[in-house]
């Protein structure tokens, strides 16, 4: 019970709540073992529930446990690397959007000529016409019913 009294008096409050302002002061790495089991959604939920259990000691050491917990869940996610596949998915848009904006043109002459356009109207022969076609000169060409080989 001593024990207890001693592990919580305010001198060793004053020495956990200086490492936790050092920690978020400093850019200290967190071991990659620990981030990939922080990186995960029960890591996080663990992370902020132990940061607000705090809050039942003092205001000021859950306010400070809560912006040590902010920061080794980011601090996580940049080491595993998560961070950067969020960031991604976001890149992808943005680049659609700059590739729109560089493709938003106005119409050329030659489209808008097309797009004015008639359209082409076909008709069918005549049901009497007296002229045939004809093959002209083949030049060593091969004719066009020919199956032999070439």
């Amino acid at each position: 019970m001593n024990l207890l009294k001693e592990l919580t008096s305010k001198k060793h409050e004053a020495v956990v709540m200086m490492l936790m302002a050092l920690y978020v002061i400093f850019p200290i790495e967190t071991p990659m073992a620990l981030a990939k089991v922080i990186d995960t959604e029960m890591g996080k939920v663990v992370v902020y529930v132990a940061a607000l259990s705090m809050f039942a000691h003092s205001l000021e050491f859950g306010v400070l446990s809560l912006l040590v917990a902010y920061t080794i869940v980011k601090r996580s996610s940049v080491m595993t690397g998560s961070n950067y596949m969020k960031e991604s998915e976001k890149a992808e848009e943005i680049k659609m959007e700059i590739l729109e904006k560089y493709n938003a043109f106005p119409k050329t002459l030659e489209e808008q000529v097309v797009e004015n356009m008639a359209p082409l109207v076909i008709h069918d022969a005549a049901p009497n016409v007296d002229y045939k076609p004809v093959l002209s000169k083949l030049n060593d060409a091969a004719p066009i019913n020919y199956d032999g080989v070439i």
